[in-house]
């Protein structure tokens, strides 16, 4: 009986080539599609845990080089606070100004986004300060512990110097790596961001050095 039916629901409705070749290509449709948002899927997983790590790594860097200018920092604080007291010895009479050096390097401190850049400028113009207050006393500049202080700042400076430009390129090297497609998608999406550059105050820049 089942068989007479089916061959009569063959007999009024009969399968043609056509419809059997269009259900195959759907087939074939589906399998490309599939594979291609498993492609695309793979490729979104690579791309997070490449860039995820390539920002770490650079925060790292920056982070590590920040590190490196605070430490100088400190070690300049040291040297600017003997040299300070050296200079107070042979002019004790001059409280005002360091008085105020002495506030400067107590607000030097500072832990905040931005800070070093803020504080090595603060202390920049106070070394100035205290060089061209030097410049006073001609015997002070002929004082062996002076001239090795002096040798001290020189080198501490240079030391600076050299750390702020490698801050400030691997800040570069940041910057460009979460700006070009597709790292800006990716930084987007983790939230990474780029600490400032590290810039002298304004008012710095135009603070005269003295002679040594």
């Amino acid at each position: 009986m089942a068989i007479e039916l089916r061959k009569i629901l063959n007999t009024l409705y009969p399968k043609s080539p056509a419809s059997g070749a269009t259900w195959v290509s759907r087939l074939r449709m589906r399998r490309l599609l599939l594979i291609l948002l498993g492609g695309l899927l793979i490729l979104k997983i690579v791309g997070m845990v490449y860039y995820y790590n390539l920002f770490l790594a650079r925060q790292y860097d920056c982070d590590e080089s920040h590190a490196q200018i605070e430490t100088i920092l400190q070690r300049r604080r040291n040297v600017q606070q003997m040299l300070t007291t050296m200079v107070e010895d042979y002019a004790k009479h001059e409280k005002t100004v360091f008085k105020d050096i002495a506030d400067t390097r107590a607000a030097t401190v500072s832990r905040k986004p931005g800070g070093a850049a803020a504080a090595a400028g603060m202390l920049e113009a106070e070394l100035s300060k205290i060089i061209a207050f030097a410049e006073q006393y001609p015997m002070l500049k002929l004082n062996e512990s002076y001239l090795r202080f002096m040798d001290a700042v020189v080198d501490t400076e240079n030391k600076l110097v050299e750390q702020r430009l490698l801050y400030n390129k691997r800040v570069n090297v940041f910057s460009t790596a979460v700006g070009l497609f597709p790292g800006n998608i990716f930084q987007w999406y983790f939230r990474f961001r780029v600490p400032p550059y590290f810039e002298p105050e304004a008012e710095v820049r135009d603070t005269p050095k003295g002679k040594y």
